[in-house]
């Protein structure tokens, strides 16, 4: 096919038009826009303070219920604490009574409080301040002392009743965030007798914020009204805990003034992005209420109805204009119309000069698998004359190889490539690269296929040349290097005798690169089977967890030798996989010193299994310096190593990853990884789980890989 471009001739270059009828037209125009611009920023101003008076009330409101919730939660704790010093037996207090006796306390505890959902646990305390009794949690086994906190010893020293209200403590029994509402136990002559606790989690505090609705950005808080410090916010922060607020913050200055009801509108503290507040402080207790919401969100409907008004304003004077500039409208238009045309009728000749005269041969086939034209290079390679390609079907000109197949011309998608064998007209074949696209073409509303394919002989020559050099170079190395490897062991074991101290340090060091150099030779000859399809698998029923602990042992030495535990997740003792046993431990022993390898010193390689049904997961965990981006594409590659010191630092061939994906694959497996750069890396690969029965109970395997 050919194809010429022609230039369009030169366009005449148009006045742009102006005004119709001059400023007796415009300016009418102009006090209208500048009318409907006042107005609008008028009804916008007034709109948007609307929207923030009703964010006040609704936030008031809002803290309004949160504080009589939280104040009849308060009386109702209170009158709890107090009824128990009546209700509880002095002798409960002072004697360790019979298992039936102390029923009879715990029922005291959980008829006074099985309703209550908020409390997450009870304890009474003794004199000497250990828990005696409980209720809501479980009892802790262990016994547990209290004397150490503030409340025990104020209640120790103080006379007169008085409830205490704790801040955000660490709880030793409940083992999260609680606060403690506590009243001395008395006898009768007034000595004390011990503590009656009550613990609410932050969590339970948190769960009456549900009913309140403060959008994505709000926030609803509970700070103590004596020193202002956070007791419970939600969202959660947990670095705000017991913190107090900020020197200067409106609330804080309004709370310590007196007021009890009032609305602020400032920077938060806890982001400093601006919201509106309502504030509550309760009457009998050292607490108050925030609710907040977002200025932002609160002013979302606003915008949402300034820029309709907006884009009505903006709508008539679009109108307006169009109506003006009709005529320098249409002819810009025409002037455009002539612009496209020559543009496309240029792409049109440069996609033709591309297709003619590229570097690859290039066929366009239609959806019937015949070819509808061809370039020169198609001729050029194959020898056929661009006639005799017309209308054959383009399989005529290819040949399958090991037994592949092409894809009928429906089945093709997008891109599909493969190496095949194209015929000469000479009768003779060569191998190609044959990409195939399918493209639509819709002014036809009809996709077609386009071909294309590049000679690759002198491509598979250099392959062979370089398996046959690997193939040589390896099987040429590796006897002379086994005996001179068993020969340095001989030596360094002490077989042939006493060796001199200055020329030890040579041994080790020249036995430790024959080694290295025996490991290199044997990558490469598994390599070579690989990619000759030579390596034999002898699959069977393999189970996970003597496969595990096989390859954890034997890298035992090595991950001691750089200061690195591993640590085994549970694993099912009736877990199996289907896999060859040596190519088994060869893939785990491969990912496994890569990540000791990249791990810092004193660090943790872990080593974790899922059964994903109908596979099995295995993910290797390191917490190196994770993947380098630019890396990342390229892993699994024969002889890729990512450029840092680390892996310098304790060599490698490259080929360890790009041998394992080849044997995870061959298993029927999949492998792949995931990581964030700098926290370091998990590999993970996957195989067929044909576990039959997994009734025995899962076994944890520790550090140092005994069962537990």
């Amino acid at each position: 096919m050919s194809a010429t471009s022609q230039k369009p001739e030169n366009l005449p270059t148009l006045p742009t038009p102006g005004l119709a009828s001059g400023p007796a037209l415009w300016m009418p125009f102009l006090l209208l826009l500048v009318s409907l611009f006042a107005l609008v920023s008028y009804t916008a101003i007034i709109d948007k303070q609307d929207d923030l008076r009703n964010a006040e009330i609704s936030t008031l409101n809002d803290a309004r219920v949160l504080s009589v919730r939280l104040e009849d939660t308060l009386n109702r704790i209170d009158a709890i604490l107090q009824a128990l010093n009546h209700q509880i037996p002095e002798r409960a207090l002072t004697t360790r009574l019979p298992a039936d006796h102390q029923t009879e306390v715990t029922q005291i505890l959980r008829d006074n409080l099985h309703l209550f959902q908020e409390v997450s646990g009870a304890w009474i305390v003794n004199r000497q301040g250990d828990v005696i009794y409980g209720y809501g949690a479980d009892f802790p086994r262990e016994k547990v002392n209290f004397s150490d906190r503030p409340y025990f010893r104020l209640h120790l020293n103080e006379k007169a009743p008085q409830l205490y209200i704790s801040p955000v403590l660490d709880g030793k029994i409940l083992k999260k965030q609680i606060i403690v509402f506590t009243r001395a136990l008395r006898a009768v002559n007034g000595d004390f007798l011990g503590v009656a606790i009550i613990a609410i989690a932050l969590e339970n505090f948190q769960r009456q914020f549900s009913a309140i609705d403060v959008g994505k950005r709000g926030s609803v808080a509970i700070r103590r009204s004596d020193n202002l410090h956070l007791i419970v916010r939600w969202p959660h922060l947990p670095n705000l805990v017991n913190q107090p607020l900020i020197a200067n913050d409106p609330i804080g200055i309004q709370i310590k003034n007196g007021k009890r009801e009032f609305n602020s509108r400032h920077h938060a503290s806890a982001d400093n992005e601006i919201r509106v507040f309502g504030i509550v402080r309760l009457e009998n207790y050292p607490f108050y209420v925030a609710v907040a919401f977002h200025e932002y969100e609160i002013l979302e409907a606003w915008r949402k109805r300034t820029l309709m008004l907006a884009a009505a304003v903006a709508l008539v004077g679009v109108l307006s204009l169009l109506l003006m500039w009709r005529l320098g409208q249409s002819q810009r238009r025409e002037r455009r119309s002539l612009q496209v045309m020559s543009a496309q009728q240029n792409r049109i000749s440069m996609l033709a000069s591309a297709f003619e005269t590229g570097g690859e041969a290039i066929m366009l086939v239609s959806r019937d698998g015949l070819v509808e034209e061809v370039n020169q290079y198609c001729s050029h390679l194959t020898g056929y004359a661009s006639a005799e390609w017309i209308q054959q079907p383009w399989q005529y000109f290819f040949e399958p190889e090991n037994g592949q197949t092409f894809p009928a011309t429906a089945d093709i998608q997008t891109v599909w490539k493969s190496e095949c064998l194209c015929r000469h007209s000479t009768g003779d074949s060569f191998p190609v690269l044959l990409t195939i696209a399918r493209v639509m073409i819709a002014q036809r509303n009809e996709y077609h296929l386009v071909i294309n394919f590049i000679d690759i002989t002198e491509r598979r020559k250099a392959d062979q040349l370089k398996s046959d050099f690997v193939a040589v170079v390896s099987h040429e190395l590796r006897t002379p290097l086994t005996s001179i490897c068993g020969a340095l062991g001989l030596i360094n074991g002490g077989t042939v005798g006493i060796v001199p101290k200055k020329i030890a340090s040579l041994l080790h060091l020249a036995e430790k690169n024959s080694l290295r150099l025996k490991d290199l030779i044997n990558d490469l000859l598994d390599i070579e089977k690989l990619e000759a399809g030579k390596l034999s698998l002898h699959c069977q029923s393999l189970s996970v967890a003597q496969a595990l602990e096989q390859a954890i042992e034997s890298m035992q030495t090595f991950a001691t030798s750089n200061e690195i535990r591993f640590f085994l997740s549970t694993c099912d003792p009736g877990w199996r996989v289907f896999a060859d046993p040596v190519r088994m431990q060869q893939i785990l022993a491969n990912l496994l010193s890569n990540a000791v390898k990249f791990s810092p010193p004193g660090g943790q390689v872990e080593l974790k299994v899922e059964r994903l049904h109908p596979v099995i997961r295995f993910t290797v965990i390191d917490h190196g310096s994770g993947i380098a981006g630019n890396f990342r594409g390229k892993i699994f590659q024969k002889f890729a190593q990512a450029e840092q010191p680390a892996t310098r630092r304790h060599g490698g061939t490259g080929l360890g990853l790009s041998i394992t994906k080849e044997l995870v694959e061959r298993m029927g497996g999949r492998i792949g990884f995931f990581d964030t750069e700098g926290q370091g890396a998990s590999f993970w690969f996957e195989l067929s789980d044909i576990t039959i029965d997994a009734a025995e109970p899962p076994v944890t395997v520790s550090a140092n890989n005994h069962p537990s």
